[in-house]
């Protein structure tokens, strides 16, 4: 550095060298010139609502003195809108000024320059692969394709613009040992409470409740301190287990990196045993804006090893919570019954929208209604009213645009406009599947069509004048390969894709550069962009029937030698970009840069008893939405399974299909996280969505949010302000809320009012802040005072009692009560609670420990030590060294309390409220299973409010499987091959009407007088009736068959006097 300044200084100034930028002369220069950072221009503004869109909150880029320069304003899409972000560098150090960043070959969306820091910010139309140039003379332009999802503010990482890249491969047996696991413990809202000094706290999230009533009698209302809520202080942490307690010995380094809503994070390690790394994120934006509900973070852990030059990348994406939404802000303080849309309930317990049961729904075609297959008559029409014939294949472009392979015909639906179309025409012959994908750059469709063995190219979507011929062909001269090698016919391997020819072409998927690569019979072919040459990828022209030998116990196996049986289905991972095959019971990742294959999901049958491969079930398909996250269908139910890649956990995806007879054939996951399926039955095109402010009806009315733990409906109006709670069971409003701008996200909390008349009233100041609270309709003023930085620092309640609070930075460290001080609270640097110590001297400390099985929490007190194991699924107490299972979820409600000795015990008494419509109905269920390893009970959410289901699972296997259908007044129990053993049918009473089991006679009821009186029932040939007197009394039962019938007399009361 030193010798390229004295360059400068001599005279011989050359302004593009990066390294006079400090000279005079080249300040000026558009290479050199300082600029404005995005953190200075949102200064200038105010600040966007909460519930502001990401395109509102980000569209400051692209508005006067924005960062982006030449940019159209309509080439945006508000839906799609993404900001790309990082840092770009030169001499692997030195931050890179005045660096022009565009979209290759897309002018419309404008450029922006890096600045002073090397960072630049770019405002793009997310969904599929976006191209990114790079350039700034006396450097080579640098290219780079990037996955970016919908509304995502994403960092690339750094750009090393003099840095040279080498592909190379590297050959080397992959540990099967490591696999990094992550720990987002923010997400736990899960309170301990101690009720004799009104607080809580959570174990994962360490996070502090501290409550206070207003009026026990008649006001159910009270005060709520949340210490995630009232500071910036608290922190979200996300932990990471690097390694365990073995690692190879090659093994030299690791590297981590994270990237969250634009900030990037990135630390080196020396190899060693049990690596764990604590990520602390202040839930802040790269720009510095709060960041409310949850953010996706996506962190890379990376293993380097000695003689290989390729690092061993894990890519992984995780939610962690943001910032809890402002509700009503009493000095730091809210209500425990004023809930905000999306995360987070008054008494700090989450809400997570995105994790409620997923609301089904048809796209596209009308029901058990089928089109003619000559289709003469297909023109665009209303998805809704668009009839198909046999829907068996999906995939969605870049813009959200979904294509159906529906037998010979091609549909296009654009969700904009809520049209579908043909777009083209196929042979009538395609009695089979066919497969679709799209380009990720330009969104184009490609079919893999197997009747005229190529690879074709849809041509246009408008204006088609002939649907039979608009397509062009990508790969395939159409005859048939017969590989012969003695003869060196190789089918056009290593040679134009003209003159490929192609046995049985199947799934095709397309990677971010529009590298091709196809199934074509037992093998995977490669079309590379550079050279349009096509080259085979794994697999063997020889037909394998005993492809099984070649599999045993382990993960890993050589790409160069690896055989395939059935391969289907292939796509792209999102985030670490290796290929993923479905071939018959097994799902593999190829990855190329190290020349291996890797068993996923599957089960050798040379390794059954190893429980580290999960079985699958007669697969039929899957799909990665832009997390990650694999979506699995498979032909028996739960049907879509999913796992996550946060933990690498298989989960089960509920679906509410109200009777509908079921054959789903393909999966797409659509880019705003929804799940697209087709069922060939119904001839029907099904969304499954959670529940969200996106469709039209509920941003112009709001939300109805159910609350299963306390059977509450809020209501939430399009802003997300809470209007009112309402009991579900009987319909009755408990509480409403008033703002004093009920259609602004920042309108203030005007009064609560309770059913019983009672109120409360809120006054603010001239800063808008609450100044007086009165009960309603007395007129008394809460007796409460703030202090100078307007926190909640004193109360005195009715029976004179003084409370006073003590706050460090917003974090709440003492209560004291009449000059005596009750609780102590310390806080770590994360302003996660770490110790609670009461007035007599007794405390709690909590002390955090993680590994690849659990994350720990010990509570250390004088009397005990209590310790609680989490994971994703369960948490496990350990108290005085006996194990017990506190908490199990496998969907939203599990009913679980178990010892974990080698021979579970299980051990159910709860009470489990279900809500029908207008009818609400309890089931208790008491009951004691004895079963080795592990038993679970689970209770799924209703089906479109009409069927409620119920497994009995035994080591994660279904064994029993309970159905109960509201309209049909139906009560079905299956075994686990869903055969029916005993079906049980009801009146509109719900009186028992008859009984049907597998392997006996059924059983049949009648009733008399509205259902109140059994009236008779039959076995059989054997049945009895009732006979009852005018008072409603049985006087006789007559009996069949030859059988003395029973009389009944009675006294002067109503108890029988004699039975003959």
């Amino acid at each position: 550095m030193i010798y390229l300044t004295k360059i400068c200084l001599d005279g011989l100034i050359d302004c593009l060298d990066p390294d006079c930028c400090s000279s005079n002369r080249c300040q000026s220069t558009i290479e050199c010139i300082s600029r404005t950072t995005a953190k200075d221009i949102l200064l200038r503004r105010q600040a966007p609502s909460p519930s502001a869109s990401f395109f509102e909150r980000m569209q400051f880029l692209i508005q006067e003195d924005g960062l982006q320069t030449s940019s159209i304003y309509t080439s945006f899409n508000e839906r799609r809108a993404s900001v790309m972000r990082g840092q770009i560098f030169y001499k692997k150090f030195l931050p890179l000024n005045g660096v022009k960043v565009q979209v290759f070959n897309n002018p419309n969306q404008g450029y922006t320059i890096s600045d002073k820091d090397g960072f630049f910010n770019l405002l793009i139309n997310g969904g599929g692969s976006v191209l990114i140039q790079f350039i700034r003379q006396p450097f080579q332009t640098k290219q780079y394709a990037f996955i970016v999802p919908w509304n995502t503010f994403l960092h690339i990482g750094y750009v090393y613009m003099d840095e040279i890249i080498e592909n190379n491969i590297c050959h080397r047996n992959l540990s099967e040992t490591i696999q990094p696991k992550l720990w987002d413990t923010s997400l736990d809202r899960s309170f301990i409470t101690n009720n004799k000094f009104d607080y809580a706290y959570t174990l994962g999230s360490q996070i502090i409740r501290q409550s206070i009533s207003i009026d026990k009698n008649d006001l159910p209302i009270k005060f709520i301190y949340l210490s995630s809520s009232s500071t910036r202080r608290y922190q979200s942490i996300l932990t990471i287990v690097l390694t365990g307690n073995h690692i190879d010995d090659d093994l030299i380094q690791l590297h981590l990196s994270i990237s969250i809503e634009g900030t990037f994070f990135m630390k080196k390690f020396h190899a060693d045993t049990n690596l764990i790394y604590e990520y602390e994120w202040p839930r802040r934006n790269a720009y510095d804006q709060n960041v409310h509900g949850l953010a996706e973070a996506i962190v890379s852990i990376g293993y380097e090893y000695m003689n290989c030059n390729q690092i061993d990348w894990y890519r992984k994406s995780v939610k962690i919570t943001g910032q809890d939404i402002p509700t009503a802000n009493i000095g730091g303080w809210t209500f425990n019954v004023h809930h905000k849309l999306n995360i987070q309930a008054g008494d700090g317990t989450n809400m997570l929208l995105t994790d409620s049961p997923l609301q089904f729904s048809t796209l596209i075609g009308v029901r058990d209604q089928s089109r003619s297959i000559d289709c003469r008559n297909c023109y665009e029409n209303q998805a809704l009213l668009t009839k198909l014939l046999n829907p068996t294949s999906l995939t969605v472009s870049n813009d959200g645009t979904i294509y159906i392979g529906d037998l010979n015909i091609i549909w296009m639906y654009r969700s904009a406009t809520n049209l579908v179309k043909p777009v083209l025409e196929l042979n009538e012959q395609y009695t089979y599947k066919y497969y679709l994908t799209t380009d990720p750059v330009d969104g184009r469709l490609y079919i893999s069509d197997y009747y005229r063995r190529q690879i074709i190219r849809l041509i246009k979507t408008d204006s088609i004048e002939n649907l039979k011929q608009n397509y062009e062909i990508v790969v395939g001269d159409g005859h048939y390969c017969a590989l012969d090698l003695i003869q060196n016919i190789t089918c056009g391997d290593e040679q134009l894709a003209k003159h490929v020819s192609l046995s049985y072409p199947k799934g095709l998927t397309i990677d971010r550069y529009g590298t091709i690569y196809f199934i074509d019979g037992q093998r995977i072919r490669k079309l590379s962009i550079d050279n349009s040459h096509v080259t085979n990828l794994v697999g063997s022209y020889e037909y394998q029937i005993d492809y099984h030998k070649q599999l045993s116990c382990n993960r890993t196996y050589s790409l160069d030698q690896f055989k395939l049986y059935n391969p289907t289905t292939l796509h792209i991972h999102p985030l670490d970009g290796d290929l993923y095959v479905l071939d018959d019971m097994y799902l593999y990742r190829i990855r190329i840069n190290f020349n291996l294959v890797e068993i996923v999901l599957g089960q050798s049958l040379n390794c059954l008893n190893n429980e580290n491969f999960i079985q699958l079930n007669n697969p039929i398909d899957f799909s990665f939405n832009y997390q990650g996250d694999l979506f699995l269908l498979e032909k028996f139910k739960p049907f879509i399974r999913v796992l996550r890649s946060s933990n690498n956990e298989l989960e089960n995806l509920n679906l509410n299909l109200n009777n509908i007879k079921i054959n789903f054939a393909s999966i797409i996951n659509y880019p705003d996280g929804s799940v697209i399926l087709t069922n060939i039955p119904s001839k029907e095109i099904f969304k499954l969505k959670s529940i969200s402010l996106t469709n039209e009806d509920e941003q112009n009315y709001g939300l109805n949010i159910h609350s299963t733990d306390k059977n509450e409906i809020y209501v939430f109006n399009r802003v997300g302000q809470h209007r009112a709670t309402i009991d579900a069971l009987t319909g009755e409003t408990i509480f409403n809320f008033t703002y004093d701008s009920p259609q602004n996200a920042y309108g203030k909390l005007e009064s609560i009012n309770y059913r019983n008349g009672k109120s409360l009233l809120l006054k603010y100041d001239y800063a808008m802040r609450i100044n007086d609270i009165i009960q309603m309709p007395s007129g008394n003023k809460l007796k409460i005072n703030f202090s100078k930085q307007k926190f909640f620092s004193h109360i005195i309640d009715d029976n004179g009692l003084s409370t006073q609070f003590l706050y460090d930075n917003g974090l709440l460290t003492g209560i004291i009560k009449n000059n005596i001080i009750r609780n102590h609270f310390i806080y770590n640097k994360a302003g996660h609670i770490q110790q609670i110590i009461h007035e007599d001297g007794y405390y709690n400390e909590l002390l955090t420990s993680a590994n690849h099985s659990f994350y720990r929490i010990d509570i250390i007190n004088p009397n005990e030590n209590t310790t609680y194991l989490m994971s994703k699924s369960k948490t496990i107490q350990l108290k005085n060294n006996q194990p017990r299972l506190v908490r199990r979820d496998l969907s939203n409600s599990t009913i679980v309390i178990s010892t974990l000795d080698p021979s579970v015990k299980l051990i159910s008494s709860s009470n489990r409220s279900l809500t029908l419509k207008n009818r609400h109905q309890t089931i208790e269920f008491n009951s004691i299973f004895q079963f080795s390893n592990s038993l679970i009970y689970s209770v799924l959410p209703y089906d479109n409010e009409q069927i409620r289901s119920c497994h009995l699972k035994i080591n994660n296997n279904i064994v029993l499987t309970m159905l109960f259908d509201h309209f049909e007044k139906k009560l079905i129990i299956q075994d686990y091959k869903q055969n029916e053993i005993l079906t049980m049918i009801y009146s509109d009473k719900y009186r028992l009407k008859s009984i049907n089991t597998r392997g006996f006679l059924p059983i049949t009821y009648t009733y008399k007088d509205n259902d109140q009186k059994l009236s008779s029932w039959k076995i059989g040939s054997y049945y009895e009736e009732f006979l009852y007197d005018t008072r409603g009394r049985l006087i006789e039962i007559q009996r069949f068959n030859d059988l003395a019938s029973i009389k009944y007399s009675y006294g002067h009361g109503e108890q029988v006097s004699l039975i003959i």
